[in-house]
């Protein structure tokens, strides 16, 4: 009702809309649309199942093929919350998207220099400290703990404690902007919730609420090897005569390197293979992530064949229920209901679609040193502690440039005890810490190249480039 080529004044534009006799053309396709409902009642096919929203894109030209709102028979019987289209926002809130939205941590991941084999620890519970002090405490699902596992794996076995620590080392404004860049929060004139993300660490498990219409454009993006396309709901409208008032125009933007959006869809198409996505698996190129809030209150599966992305949520309109028996027939989690939803949608609607790969541009890594305190990392300037200096991989064109503008002088260091330790362990510790080694020999009776003295002592504080003096043993000579 604002577009100016419909009338001049919103009354003209009302009478044309209702009186104009406009042919609006949509860019639903009946048949993806009668999968999508179709995969819906077979998944949810008893009395009290949760209630299921779908949106379907075609990611090159962001039409929407098909969107399903949520149940017929809840929508006329309750007139107060079952009358909402479920798929563009409920209650104009949207629901929470659970790991589904560690997608957008995972670009951002790559674009910031944290490489697919980046190893992090992955215990099954850890309380992460933040920068006010307080402690944040991040479970795994199943309270499960993985060791030292990689980016990779994290994502393929959607492991909540190392992502957590992804998003403290890129900071929460980091990952919700490259969210937002992919296209959450595409559509605040077609759905809700219309507020930006906010930026804060639960994030990163999907504490942002959102609807099925900006998670399938956002993962598009991927799709398109990092081509954003905005979704578009009318081709065309034509007035009586026939005359074109209004067509769609497309314009992909590229927000996604395209190596970046390569490496992201090689990850996600395993979490389908070999992770907690396998129902979804249609045998063909696909990609596509999990997502179940804390509560259970809401799953989610997200994901995309080159030439269509559908995002399925599962939960019930009337408010955040969890689902678990006895109030449903099983535990729901992104992996169950969502996931079958979304491969028998795809299979049908794939059906008649050649099977295509991915985007694949060469992805090379390149190795360069930065200053890991600092965010974004950044090149070592001359007053960086060797101490902060880390060998990281990047994607070619993503690794840092600009040399650290802090530290600016030289700076006072504890100063580690090495007394007892054997020669080269000890002049590595003293150098790592910043300072050089000066090396001295005594005879002793203690081991060979053992260090017996230091000066400066162990425990005290000195600027950085000092030299510290070890004293290591040698053999005592033998009497004649």
């Amino acid at each position: 009702m604002a577009n100016p080529a419909f009338g001049r004044t919103r009354d003209d534009r009302y009478r044309a809309l209702f009186t104009g006799g406009l042919r609006i053309t949509t860019t639903l396709n009946p048949e993806v649309q009668a999968a999508a409902e179709g995969a819906v009642d077979q998944v949810l096919s008893y009395p009290g199942d949760p209630d299921a929203a779908v949106t379907v894109i075609d990611p090159r030209t962001g039409y929407v093929r098909a969107m399903v709102g949520g149940d017929d028979a809840a929508y006329w019987a309750d007139r107060d919350a079952g009358r909402v289209n479920l798929a563009t926002g409920v209650g104009g809130t949207g629901r929470q998207t659970g790991s589904s939205f560690k997608a957008f941590a995972l670009v951002a991941a790559l674009e910031h220099g944290i490489s697919p084999d980046t190893t992090f620890p992955a215990p099954a519970t850890l309380d992460l400290v933040l920068p006010d002090g307080t402690t944040w405490p991040v479970t795994n699902a199943g309270g499960q703990g993985f060791g030292t596992i990689s980016l990779r794996s994290a994502t393929i076995d959607s492991v909540n404690t190392v992502y957590a620590q992804v998003m403290q080392r890129l900071t929460p404004e980091v990952v919700v902007e490259t969210a937002q860049r992919m296209g959450m929060r595409c559509c605040p004139d077609l759905a809700e919730p219309t507020a930006p993300l906010d930026a804060y660490m639960a994030a990163i498990l999907g504490s942002n609420e959102a609807n099925t219409l900006e998670m399938a454009s956002a993962y598009g993006t991927l799709a398109t090897g990092g081509q954003r396309v905005d979704p578009v709901p009318v081709v065309t409208v034509t007035d009586a005569r026939g005359d074109v008032l209004w067509q769609a125009d497309p314009q992909p933007k590229q927000v996604v390197s395209p190596q970046v959006a390569s490496v992201a869809d090689d990850i996600l198409h395993d979490a389908v293979l070999y992770g907690t996505g396998t129902a979804a698996n249609i045998g063909r190129p696909q990609i596509g992530k999990t997502g179940t809030d804390d509560d259970h209150a809401n799953a989610w599966f997200v994901g995309a064949v080159p030439q269509l992305t559908a995002a399925v949520w599962v939960g019930f309109h009337q408010g955040q229920i969890p689902m678990e028996p006895p109030r449903t027939r099983i535990e729901v989690l992104g992996g169950t209901w969502p996931a079958q939803i979304w491969r028998l949608l795809m299979l049908r609607a794939t059906a008649g679609l050649p099977p295509e790969a991915f985007p694949t541009p060469e992805a090379k890594f390149v190795s360069v040193a930065v200053d890991v305190s600092q965010q974004p990392a950044c090149l070592p300037n001359a007053f960086t502690l060797p101490s902060n200096i880390e060998l990281r991989s990047f994607l070619e064109g993503t690794e840092p440039t600009q040399v650290c503008t802090t530290p600016t002088s030289l700076q006072d260091v504890l100063v580690p005890s090495v007394i007892g330790r054997p020669q080269p362990e000890a002049m590595s510790s003293l150098r790592t810490a910043g300072f050089y080694v000066r090396v001295e020999l005594a005879p002793s009776t203690q081991p060979e190249g053992t260090v017996m003295y230091q000066d400066p002592i162990g425990g005290a504080f000195e600027q950085q480039t000092r030299t510290v003096t070890i004293t290591v043993a040698t053999p005592e000579p033998t009497q004649p």
